[in-house]
C-alpha cells in the first residue's frame, strides 16, 4: 500500500504521526514518522513491534476501554477521532497527557490508510498549536500545499474542512462553502498553450486570496477552488465573486471564459463533503451560460440535480424496458379533417418518477450526447408498432419521427435507418424525418450532405418549429425539404403587435407553395385558430383540437370506439398535395 517514495517522504517528517493498515478491520502499524521516534527512546522497528502486540500497553488503564471504543468506530469510519488520553513516561515514572488525531490518508495507489498524530500535552507550543494556526513546518507544508498555485491542495481540504466548519459554528457565526470553476481552461490551454494555463491559475488563485483573506482557500481538482468562510449573507460573497471573475476577464492574458461559483450556505447538519457537493451542484446547474456567474444551492435544485442523474443512470434501462415509448398525435387534412400522418414524440413513463416529461429527459440526453441512442430506438418502435396497427386493422399511414443534428455527429444516419427499416420490412415512404429549424441554423457542411442524402433515399425531410426565434429565409436556399411545420407559437399570437403573425403566416404558405414545400401549422387549440389556417390555406393542421398524444395502444382503442373517424388513403393522398401545390393566388 506504501510506495517506497511515499515511506521515505512520511517517515522524514517531523510531525508525530504513524500511518495504520486498517484494510482487514485491526490496526497494524505501517510506518512511524522521524517526529514521534524523536520524543522516544526505540529504534523504529521496536516502536513499531510495540504498536502491532499491543497498541494499548502504556495507556492508562482506566483509559483503555475507551479508548479503544473509539478508535475501532473511527477505523469503522463511524466517527472523527479527537481524543485525550493518559499514556505512561517512557521511563516509568507516571502519566502524560496524550492528545491523538485521527485523519483518512489517501495513498498514490488509491487505498486509505488511518493517519494518527499523537501530542504531548505538556508541550502546548509544540507541533499542534503550529499545524491548526497555519505556521507549519516545511514537511506539513509539502503535504498540504499546491505547488503552483500555492494554496492549500486537497488533502489539506480533506482533512481540516470539517474543524473549520466547527470553529466557525463555535464562534456563532454563518459558514458557507464556495466551489469555483475556471471555465473552458481546457480550451483555454489547447488555444494559448499549457504555460498560459498555469498563469490563469495563478492569477485567479491570487485574486481569491485577496477576495478571501481570512477564509479557507484550497485548489480543490484541476481548475476548481474551495472556499470556507463566515459572511452575514450572500450579497457579500456575490460581490466578491463578480470582482474576481472581472479582474480575470480583464487582466488575464487572451480572452479566458471567467468562472462559475456555486455557493452553498452550511447548515448546522451538513457536513464539509455534503457542502462541497451542494455547492457543486450549484454550480453545475449554471450549465453553459456564460452571462450567470453564480448561483445559490437550494433543495430544490438538488432534486433537480437527482432527477438528472437518474436519467442519465436509467436511459439505457429505459428504453430495454420499454418505459420511453412513441405517442402519436394525429396531422389532419385542413380541407376535410381527414386524418393523413401521425406524428412520433417520446414519452417517458417511469416506475418511480411516473412521467418524465420531454423538457426534462432531452436536454440531459443531448448534453450527453446520447440523443442518437433515442431517436433510432424510436425508429425501431414505430416499426414495431407498425406491425400492431396493421394486425389490428388499422389504416398505415405515415410517421414522422423528431432527430437532432446530434445524430449526424454520431453516426450514418441513412445507413442506419435502412438497417431499421429493413429489419423490421417497412417501406422508406412510411417514415418521414423531421430537423428543427434551430438545428438547421447551426449545421455543418457534413449535417447539409447526410440531409441530402435522407431525400436522395427516399425519405420524407420536414423542417419542424420554423418561427420559433431561429427563422431565417437562407434555409430555403440552403436546404431542400419536403414540408415546413410552423411553429405554435406563431399561432398563438395572432393578434399581437397588429396582427403581424397573421400576415406573416399568409406570406409563408403562399412562398412555400411558390417554392412547392408542403405546409403545416402545429398547436392548434380553438375553432378560431383552426377557422384562420383555412382562410389562408394552409395545408395540414395539427393539435390538441384535435387529438391529443397517445401511445398505440390507446390509439387503437379509440379508433375502434369511433369508427366514423376518416384516414386518408396513400392515392388521396398524394392527389390531394398534388391538388394543394397546384393552386396559385
Amino acid at each position: 500500500m506504501i510506495s517506497k517514495e511515499e515511506r521515505t517522504f512520511y517517515e522524514k517528517l517531523q510531525i508525530p504521526l504513524v500511518l495504520y493498515d486498517v484494510s482487514n478491520g485491526n490496526m497494524r502499524a505501517e510506518l512511524i514518522a522521524d517526529g514521534l521516534c524523536s520524543v522516544g527512546t526505540k529504534d523504529r522497528e521496536t516502536f513499531l513491534n510495540q504498536l502491532n502486540t499491543d497498541l494499548y500497553l502504556q495507556v492508562h488503564p482506566d483509559d483503555k476501554e475507551w479508548l479503544k471504543h473509539d478508535i475501532t468506530n473511527f477505523i469503522r469510519k463511524m466517527n472523527d477521532l479527537d481524543v485525550v488520553y493518559r499514556n505512561k513516561i517512557h521511563n516509568g515514572e507516571g502519566y502524560r497527557m496524550v492528545h491523538a488525531i485521527g485523519k483518512w490518508q489517501l495513498m498514490n495507489d488509491g487505498s486509505e490508510m488511518a493517519c494518527l498524530a499523537y501530542y504531548d500535552m505538556m508541550d502546548p507550543a509544540g507541533k499542534l498549536g503550529k499545524l491548526f494556526s497555519g505556521a507549519v513546518e516545511g514537511e506539513a507544508e509539502t503535504l498540504f500545499r499546491d505547488n503552483l498555485t500555492g494554496l492549500h491542495n486537497v488533502t489539506y481540504l480533506r482533512q481540516f474542512s470539517d474543524e473549520r466548519l466547527q470553529l466557525l459554528r463555535s464562534l456563532e457565526k454563518q459558514p458557507f462553502l464556495i466551489y469555483i470553476n475556471i471555465n473552458s481552461l481546457h480550451d483555454y490551454n489547447s488555444r494559448y498553450g499549457y504555460s498560459r494555463g498555469d498563469d490563469l491559475l495563478r492569477l485567479y488563485a491570487a485574486q481569491i486570496r485577496e477576495q478571501f483573506p481570512d477564509a479557507m482557500i484550497a485548489r480543490a481538482v484541476d481548475d476548481h477552488f474551495t472556499i470556507i468562510d463566515a459572511f452575514d449573507d450572500t450579497d457579500q460573497i456575490i460581490d466578491k465573486i463578480d470582482t474576481i471573475n472581472r479582474y480575470g476577464l480583464k487582466t488575464a492574458y487572451g480572452k479566458p471564459l471567467g468562472i462559475h461559483a456555486g455557493i452553498c450556505k452550511v447548515h448546522p447538519d451538513m457536513t464539509a463533503a455534503q457542502a462541497l457537493d451542494c455547492a457543486r451542484i450549484a454550480m453545475k446547474n449554471i450549465g453553459d451560460d456564460l452571462s450567470t456567474i453564480w448561483n445559490i444551492y437550494s433543495r430544490e435544485q438538488d432534486d433537480e440535480y437527482q432527477k438528472k442523474r437518474y436519467i442519465l443512470e436509467h436511459f439505457a434501462e429505459a428504453m430495454e424496458q420499454g418505459w420511453i415509448k412513441p405517442f402519436y398525435q394525429g396531422i389532419l387534412r385542413t380541407e376535410n379533417l381527414k386524418y393523413t400522418i401521425f406524428e412520433s414524440l417520446a414519452r417517458w413513463i417511469d416506475p418511480i418518477y411516473g412521467t418524465i416529461s420531454p423538457g426534462e429527459f432531452i436536454p440531459v440526453l443531448s448534453h450527453y450526447h446520447l440523443l442518437h441512442e433515442l431517436d433510432f430506438y424510436m425508429v425501431d418502435r414505430v416499426c414495431r408498432d407498425f406491425k400492431i396497427a396493421k394486425e389490428k386493422g388499422f389504416p398505415l399511414l405515415q410517421v414522422t419521427v423528431n432527430f437532432s443534428a446530434q445524430d449526424f455527429d454520431h453516426a450514418d444516419v441513412v445507413l442506419e435507418l435502412n438497417k431499421i427499416l429493413k429489419r423490421h420490412g417497412i417501406n422508406k415512404d412510411f417514415i418521414i424525418v423531421e430537423i428543427t429549424e434551430q438545428d438547421l441554423a447551426k449545421g455543418t457542411d457534413h449535417f447539409k450532405a447526410q440531409l441530402k442524402r435522407i431525400r436522395e433515399e427516399g425519405y420524407r425531410l420536414w423542417i419542424d418549429d420554423f418561427g420559433s426565434g431561429y427563422s431565417s429565409l437562407s434555409v430555403f436556399s440552403q436546404y431542400t425539404f419536403d414540408r415546413i411545420k410552423f411553429d405554435m407559437e406563431l399561432l398563438h399570437h395572432l393578434d399581437d403587435h397588429n396582427q403581424a403573425n397573421r400576415r406573416i403566416l399568409r406570406s409563408f404558405v403562399e412562398l412555400c407553395r411558390e417554392m412547392n414545400i408542403h405546409t403545416l401549422a402545429e398547436g392548434v387549440e380553438t375553432k378560431e385558430q383552426l377557422e384562420f389556417l383555412k382562410e389562408i390555406d394552409c395545408q395540414m393542421v395539427q393539435g390538441y383540437l384535435f387529438h391529443k398524444p397517445s401511445d398505440v395502444d390507446t390509439l387503437l382503442r379509440t379508433y375502434q370506439e369511433h369508427a366514423s373517424t376518416e384516414f386518408e388513403t396513400t392515392l388521396e393522398r398524394r392527389k390531394m398535395n398534388e391538388h394543394w401545390l397546384q393552386k396559385r393566388t
